[in-house]
Parts: structure tokens; sequence; C-alpha cells
């Protein structure tokens, strides 16, 4: 994984944590970018967008992955 950023959310339940950045792929690899969520240190879920951002307009596959390791994937378009 590349250097992530950290933004926290304090509310009054407690304190959501998002990590996300660019994760290093291989060569001939789609690029990916990752989203984790915390809460209060729990490990919630993440989501990470498989797609050309050089394609703009173009669909990618987002996977989003629970805190039980469950995978779904859904297509978005690139914006």
């Amino acid at each position: 994984m590349d250097e992530f950023k950290t933004h926290n959310i304090k509310t009054r339940f407690g304190t959501f944590t998002l990590e996300y950045g660019e994760c290093t792929t291989a060569p001939g690899y789609k690029p990916e970018y990752m989203v984790e969520l915390k809460f209060n240190d729990t490990y919630l879920g993440h989501t990470i967008i498989v797609g050309d951002p050089r394609d703009m307009g173009s669909e990618a596959i987002a996977k989003v992955f629970n805190n039980n390791q469950d995978r779904s994937e859904v297509s978005v378009r690139l914006a």
C-alpha cells in the first residue's frame, strides 16, 4: 500500500476514521483506489475502485468489503 491519508470525523456517537489513497498495482493491472472506514477504531469495511482514471466517463468496478470480508461488486462511472 502506498501512503494513505487519514481523516477523523468526531461526532457525539464517537469517531469515524476514513483512510484513503491509491494502491500500488503491478504493470498491466488497472489502478486501484481504496477507502477504509472505522468507527471508534473498529473496522467496518472498505471499498476498492478498480479502473483507469485517465479514461473519464468509462465504467470501473467498486468492490465493497464489510467487517466479515464478505464482498460485493457494483459498476460505477468515473467522473
